[in-house]
Parts: structure tokens; C-alpha cells; sequence
């Protein structure tokens, strides 16, 4: 499996870097931000799979003839025919001019990486690395290798913070679409007024159309995303969230493509969508679109949660370890066997996100060259999902059960910052589902004390 590709985007202004970079990081990409201000010396440009620059940049440090063979995308702040022209000529991939729009950007840096692996056609990237021995974690990477390479819809299930999102990613970057687009729709952070007009790119009741195989982008409006991973992926997170007129409007989306797929040849995206809920649970309970479900079950994979492998969470607690220390610049650092056992002994109820927050706070806090259980930070009496007394019945507890319970638990002494903490996720996340669960929080005249 490949890894995602590395991009080096050098721009001077602070605020265009951010926001571009935003961009490409949830297209599937991993950018370094540069402003490659100090022209006396060649820039390093070794380890980047692609340059995207501004056509300062360009001009400073003539990054047309240090480019080697990566592809360069020069980014204008004004369009200049003459400078367009002369750039390509010289062997520009691609000159962009400032605003861009995210599907021209992200069809720009594919087009111009799937341009450089049809010249080197041959060659293979390193393994996309899944970290777990345990037997559920190799059943994931053989099914994986399976699926990767075909075109048929995935759905991943699992809780909150397993990794689905990496494992969409693997999946792409698997695929002989990994060099095209990976756009991501976040379906529980878009609001409900917005999510149709995000995907499709028209307004509410318009046919669908043209657009998604044709060239123009809808009138009155940008392309959608749904357009924009044309050849490539759209990856829906958290896809149990849409509401149900977008879920039918999608369902129309891919019984057209595969129409023109089968009498045009065109490449429509490939749907990979990931819920921490049973898709099919809500279809039969009618909160979701009962054919979209069958079309997503194509292909099915479900991640473990980190409790249900603890010898897992060793092995990425290493793992983790080694990876915060040469992003920190700091030497190896190593557990202590009371580390270890506190890793084993614990529960895990925010999954792998939560273990790698806690491994980045001890990487960052450690000053020798051991870190030891009080580093982690490990809270061993927190209660288990089966100690929760809110939860009726004696089988397995769902994630929403869990959120619910604990937070009714322990909201009255915690801090909304600690309760996120505590769950494994971000305040937002915390707040965005008490506002689906109708949890608001409540207004205390007496709270326990803050936890250092």
C-alpha cells in the first residue's frame, strides 16, 4: 500500500499557506509550509513528491530548474497569459491563479502526480503502514489488499477514534486511483442547510445533470465536491449522518455515473464512508436510505476498538513514541515497564486517538529518556463501559449508550475540557454530539475541582 504523497507548498503570504494547505490536507496530502523567503540558497527539495509555489518563489530560487522531476504547480496572485505560457513551457505542471476553487486545486495536483506515476510506471512506494499482530488487525489488512484495488464501495464501522479515517486513506493510497483526488466530506460537521449544496454544488431540486460528467461547474456556484474526486475518492465521513433527501440525491448521483461509467468510459469517485453506527441498523429503522445501505455494503469492514485488542495498543504506543519523538526533534525515549502496564490495564474509551494524545503529552513533557506511567496520565478508575449503570440490558453497549452515560455521570464534576479529554475527543466533538443527543449542558452552582 503507498504512502500519502508528500507536497511542499511555498508561498509568502501566511494566511494563502494556511488556508491552501488546509485544503490539500483533506484532499489525502501531507504538505510542509514554507515561505522560502532567504533566496541565497537552494532550497531542499528532496523527500516531496510535488511542489505547488507562488510564482515569487519560483522566480527566487528558478525552482523550474531545481525541480528535478516533481511536478511544480505555480501559484499566481495575478493571471498573467504571458507568464502562464512561458511557465508551461518551461515545465510547470500546471499555473493556477489565486483564489482557487478546491476542486481546481485538488484536479491540479492529481492530475499533475498521476501525470508523474504514468512516467514511471513501474515503480512502487513504500507499504502504508497498519500497526496491530492481533488477528483482527491482520484479517483488516488482508481484506484491505483485497478490496484496495477494485472500484466498489467501502463502508467502515467502528467507535469513535479506532482510526477509520487512516483507514480510508490506506485504502486510496492502495488504489490505482491514488495518485487522482481523495476529497473528504465531513457528513456530522457540515450543517443540514449546506451538506447538499457542499456535495452536488446546486441548489436544492435542480436535476442533477451535467455537471459531474460534463465540464462546466453549476451556474451561479462552484463545482461540488462530488465533482471534484472525479477519478478519484470521496470519502464521506461519518456518512450515517446525512440527512435522508441528501442520501436519496446520492443514491441518484451514483445510479447516473454508473450509467456513464458503462456507455462513456468516464471514471466517477469511488465512494469509501466510515460510521461509528450500524448503517444498516438505521436502514431497517428507517434513518437511512435502505438501497444506499446495500450499495455501500459492498464492501464492509469493521475496526475493533483498541479494548477488544490490548496487546495492539502496545505495539502503537511504540510506535507512536518513535514517530512524536523525531516530529519533536528529540532522541528515542522508551516506556517504563509500569508505562507498559498501565497501557495494558486500561480501557481505552477514546480508542487510538486517545493513546496517541497521551503519548504526544508524555513525548512532550519528558525531559530524560524514560517515560513512566504518571507521564501518561492514565486515569485506570475511570468506569468501564460495562460498570455504566445507565445502560439497560446485558449486551454489548453501544458507543451512544457510552457518550450518554458518561457524560450524565460525570458532567456535574467535570469541565467540559476534562469530559472531552476523557472521551478521547475534541471539545467540538463533545458539544456537536450534546447538541444530535438533545445533551445540552447544564449551568452548575458547584463544581468539583479542575484536574491538573
Amino acid at each position: 500500500m503507498a504512502l500519502m504523497p508528500h507536497l511542499l507548498l511555498a508561498h509568502g503570504n501566511p494566511d494563502q499557506r494556511t488556508q491552501l494547505a488546509g485544503i490539500l490536507e483533506k484532499g489525502g496530502y501531507q504538505v510542509t509550509s514554507s515561505a522560502l523567503e532567504d533566496g541565497s540558497d537552494d532550497p531542499h527539495l528532496d523527500g516531496f513528491d510535488a511542489l505547488l509555489a507562488s510564482s515569487e518563489a519560483v522566480k527566487r530560487h528558478n525552482l523550474l530548474r531545481l525541480r528535478g522531476s516533481r511536478p511544480l504547480i505555480v501559484l499566481a496572485d495575478h493571471g498573467d497569459v504571458r507568464q502562464a505560457v512561458e511557465a508551461i513551457k518551461q515545465g510547470a505542471a500546471d499555473y493556477l491563479v489565486l483564489p482557487v476553487e478546491t476542486g481546481e486545486l485538488l484536479g491540479a495536483v492529481g492530475n499533475a502526480l498521476a501525470a508523474l506515476s504514468t512516467q514511471s510506471e513501474g515503480k512502487r512506494r513504500p507499504p502504508f503502514a497498519i500497526i496491530g499482530s492481533s488477528g483482527a488487525m491482520a484479517e483488516v489488512r488482508e481484506r484491505i489488499a483485497q478490496v484496495a484495488p477494485t472500484n466498489s464501495a467501502v463502508l467502515i464501522e467502528g467507535e469513535s477514534g479506532t482510526g477509520k479515517d487512516f483507514l480510508a486513506h490506506a485504502i486510496h493510497a492502495a488504489s490505482l486511483r491514488r495518485s487522482a483526488p481523495f476529497i473528504t466530506v465531513n457528513c456530522a460537521a457540515i450543517p443540514d442547510a449546506m451538506i447538499e449544496t457542499e456535495l452536488f454544488g446546486q441548489p436544492f431540486g435542480e436535476p442533477l445533470g451535467e455537471p459531474l460528467g460534463g465540464q462546466s461547474s453549476p451556474a451561479g456556484g462552484r463545482a461540488g465536491l462530488a465533482e471534484a474526486a472525479s477519478g478519484g475518492t470521496l470519502y464521506l465521513d461519518e456518512v450515517g449522518e446525512l440527512p435522508l433527501e441528501v442520501q436519496a440525491r446520492l443514491l441518484a448521483m451514483l445510479d447516473h455515473l454508473s450509467a456513464e461509467d458503462r456507455t462513456t468510459g468516464s471514471s466517477p469517485p469511488r465512494i469509501i464512508a466510515t460510521s461509528h453506527r450500524n448503517v444498516q441498523q438505521l436502514a431497517e429503522r428507517g434513518y437511512f436510505h435502505e438501497t444506499l445501505s446495500r450499495h455501500l455494503n459492498e464492501t464492509r469492514l469493521r475496526l475493533p476498538a483498541l479494548r477488544d485488542r490490548q496487546h495492539d495498543a502496545i505495539e502503537l504506543a511504540h510506535h507512536l513514541l518513535g514517530r512524536f519523538c523525531r516530529k519533536l526533534g528529540k532522541p528515542l525515549l522508551r516506556m517504563s515497564e509500569d508505562a507498559v502496564r498501565a497501557i495494558e490495564a486500561y480501557h481505552w474509551p477514546g480508542n487510538v486517538r486517545e493513546l496517541s494524545n497521551l503519548i504526544e503529552r508524555a513525548a512532550i513533557l519528558c525531559d530524560g529518556e524514560e517515560i513512566d506511567a504518571s507521564m501518561l496520565a492514565i486515569d485506570a478508575d475511570a468506569p468501564k463501559i460495562g460498570d455504566l449503570s445507565a445502560t439497560e440490558g446485558s449486551g454489548p453497549v453501544s458507543l451512544e449508550d457510552y457518550f450518554i452515560a458518561f457524560v450524565t455521570q460525570h458532567q456535574e464534576q467535570l469541565t467540559e475540557t476534562e469530559l472531552a479529554e476523557k472521551l478521547g475527543i475534541s471539545r467540538k466533538s463533545l458539544w456537536e454530539r450534546r447538541q444530535r443527543l438533545n445533551m445540552p449542558r447544564t449551568k452548575t452552582r458547584k463544581r468539583g475541582p479542575r484536574r491538573s
